[in-house]
């Protein structure tokens, strides 16, 4: 479950970075299947992203392909 301050990380990056982040956050939705599991996703390590959350390295340059390459990934089932 979604604690209050990784939902607090998740709205704040959600503003900082908007409307980039409005497109990731329905792409993860429409893969994941709910906002609060998408959200989660958002705001947990993931290995595969080098043991850093998704917004985290969504920031990063060329960060935003890893993240939705990984989302890609989990919609085919594949997973890291």
């Amino acid at each position: 479950m979604i604690t209050r301050e990784r939902k607090s990380a998740f709205l704040n990056w959600f503003e900082t970075n908007w409307p980039a982040s409005a497109a990731l956050a329905k792409e993860a939705k429409r893969i994941i299947g709910t906002q609060r599991l998408s959200e989660d996703w958002l705001t947990s390590e993931i290995p595969a992203l080098g043991g850093r959350t998704p917004i985290d390295v969504y920031g990063d340059g060329a960060g935003a392909n890893a993240v939705y390459d990984e989302l890609h990934r989990l919609e085919h089932g594949i997973f890291s």
